[in-house]
């Protein structure tokens, strides 16, 4: 586990330093903060500081694995890692369900007829020679 909270911290720390930066960018080229690209941003990194936080607290507590230790063998990390249900329904429902959602009308709609009340600089740059 010490690999993965590791991973998980760095994303979290890289993203912490990645939101302030795009909020000012967004702000000084566009004028305004971008405010939903910049709650996605913290969100993403209370995320996975909370996977991290996580992995943290349990590699403390269970035993090095061999993927941990820097002396562990190949042969260490063979064997049953866990079960796996070989008859199970659910794939088959999630598959019937997502097929249905996506084929119904609803998931297609009919692009929307242009206006004129559209801003200016769109007409201009699509108007533009």
């Amino acid at each position: 586990m010490k690999s993965e909270w590791r991973i998980f911290g760095g994303v979290a720390l890289f993203l912490a330093l990645c939101a302030p930066v795009y909020g000012w960018w967004t702000n000084h080229s566009l004028g305004h903060v971008d405010w939903v690209g910049t709650t996605a941003l913290i969100m993403s990194t209370l995320l996975c500081a909370m996977c991290g936080g996580y992995f943290w607290f349990v590699s403390r507590r269970i035993d090095l694995r061999p993927e941990d230790r820097d002396d562990a063998e190949i042969a260490e990390g063979a064997g049953e890692i866990g079960f796996f249900s070989p008859g199970s329904y659910w794939p088959f429902g999630i598959a019937a369900f997502a097929t249905t959602a996506m084929s119904s009308p609803s998931s297609c709609p009919k692009p929307m007829p242009r206006t004129n009340s559209e801003p200016r600089t769109y007409q201009r740059l699509v108007s533009a020679p």
